[in-house]
């Protein structure tokens, strides 16, 4: 039996996308999508990421395209996208539990635009040449649903645990 993958963050995936419409709480600024969180993490100044709080997730991304990155950007960015995606789950309990409701799916960030660093390109370029995509975004968002999901399972033993506890109070 082969394991279930969901290769799209389209349709009803489209929350697992950085597209996708929430909001997103960083260092006091509130964006309009984990894209534009991550795009302003990209700025030297601080201050520069105020302009991503308001605009789409394709602005960002095209903004995102032009400014002068931080230093140590390419190393850290990984880290840093964790941390969006983390934002972005611990933010919206909703997109949470559905990330949750994935089960183990293996989630891949396919796509058709080159982008095999976050996700694996489908492009009939990319893979006549055999190009094998990372995936980053993917094990990105399955290692955030397993922490949702221990996280969840904490939570649900404790809560019965205290029903334990008030049940034998009662008797």
């Amino acid at each position: 039996m082969s394991k279930v993958q969901i290769t799209a963050f389209t349709g009803e995936y489209h929350f697992l996308s950085n597209y996708c419409a929430c909001p997103v709480t960083i260092d006091g600024l509130t964006y309009r999508s984990a894209e534009a969180a991550f795009q302003a993490a990209k700025c030297n100044v601080p201050i520069d990421r105020v302009v991503f709080c308001t605009v789409p997730p394709n602005v960002a991304k095209a903004i995102g395209r032009k400014i002068k990155l931080r230093k140590g950007w390419e190393k850290e960015r990984d880290s840093i996208m964790a941390d969006v995606i983390h934002a972005k789950f611990s933010q919206n309990p909703a997109l949470a539990q559905a990330l949750i409701d994935t089960g183990d799916a293996e989630l891949i960030e396919g796509n058709t635009w080159n982008d095999n660093y976050w996700g694996v390109c489908g492009c009939a370029r990319c893979r006549s040449e055999g190009t094998k995509g990372l995936n980053k975004l993917g094990q990105i968002l399955m290692a955030e649903r397993k922490a949702l999901m221990a996280t969840h399972a904490a939570a649900v033993t404790e809560e019965a645990y205290r029903w334990y506890i008030l049940a034998t109070l009662r008797k």
